[in-house]
């Protein structure tokens, strides 16, 4: 899997995110862009509350995590994933407390070779 996105998210995607998906990092690569340099700043004490708020709610199930991504659905159409890709159903409809342990995918799947 490779994952695009700013640098400065790359952290979170590979503390937070691969390990609440059960994805290991030997399957994946960040690919890292750049902020702009304007909103480097701000975007970085952004990206730190965020970090810590996923560490809290990695399946965001509660709080500001859930609130956001209930305003990037407009249209209240729900979760498209979870319907097109019945696999990862179970996964995208954990809220915890603890660490999704069904099944998935990528289960036994072995490293790349180096």
């Amino acid at each position: 899997m490779t994952e695009v996105g700013y640098r400065l998210k790359e952290r979170r995607f590979a503390d937070l995110h691969r390990g609440a998906a059960r994805f290991r990092a030997g399957r994946s690569r960040y690919i890292g862009t750049e902020v702009l340099e304007a909103v480097a700043h701000s975007t970085a004490d952004g990206e730190a509350a965020t970090h810590r708020a996923w560490a809290r709610d990695p399946y965001v199930c509660a709080g500001e995590l859930a609130r956001k991504r209930r305003r990037r659905d407009p249209f209240a159409s729900g979760g498209h994933y979870a319907r097109s890709c019945p696999e990862l159903h179970a996964l995208l409809e954990h809220c915890g407390p603890g660490r999704f342990e069904g099944p998935l995918p990528w289960d036994g799947w072995a490293d790349p070779p180096v």
